[in-house]
């Protein structure tokens, strides 16, 4: 089977075309690569941003222990007051305190009217 010329430049023109859509979508595919390692970092560092970011509300709203360190000859309040009441064998009492109740008149509190008289 022989070819013409004619299609012996389609063919080679065919091939170049080949050759350079290849070309083109290794860089393509190059790019995309480079893109999502960025988009890779980007997230590790949101991530991480959201960590600090949460760490920090933690410290700042969140409940804390308070731990101090006893210094010599420092007193205890509680602890000694504790001590000196088992040492007398003194009995701890609950104590009930009655709630406080103020009685709203016309949008103010009796005891400011009571006061605003004086």
């Amino acid at each position: 089977m022989r070819f013409t010329r004619r299609h012996l430049l389609k063919r080679l023109l065919l091939k170049r075309l080949v050759k350079k859509q290849q070309e083109q979508l290794a860089e393509k595919d190059e790019i995309i690569e480079k893109q999502n390692s960025q988009l890779e970092k980007q997230r590790i560092q949101i991530e991480n941003m959201i960590q600090a970011l949460l760490h920090a509300r933690k410290k700042l709203f969140g409940s804390s222990t308070e731990a101090t360190k006893q210094i010599e000859g420092q007193l205890f309040l509680f602890e000694e007051v504790q001590r000196l009441a088992e040492e007398l064998g003194v009995e701890q009492k609950k104590i009930t305190v009655k709630q406080l109740r103020r009685e709203i008149e016309g949008g103010r509190t009796k005891n400011r009217q009571d006061r605003s008289g004086v």
